[in-house]
């Protein structure tokens, strides 16, 4: 997220306004990884700030949005069975 970004969030949102904000989390914690290994090979990139915990938090209240709920919400993948 640019900080453009957030400082535009911050700017339009009205006084006691919420936004939400979803984003994959670090690889270890991010079975989307796992998944694109396996197509793709592994990934040679490293992990940006606001993928690992308490970034994306930081990054908000460095533009000015209180950040009243945060952290990490576990989805297990399922291949169907044919």
């Amino acid at each position: 997220m640019s900080i453009a970004r957030r400082y535009e969030a911050a700017r339009v949102l009205l006084p006691g306004g919420r936004i939400g904000i979803a984003n994959w989390a670090e690889s270890r914690h991010n079975d989307i990884e796992t998944v694109e290994a396996a197509l793709i090979g592994p990934s040679k990139t490293v992990d940006e700030d606001y993928r690992c915990e308490g970034g994306l938090e930081r990054l908000l209240v460095n533009a000015g949005i209180t950040v009243i709920a945060s952290g990490l919400t576990p989805v297990n993948w399922r291949v169907p069975r044919r």
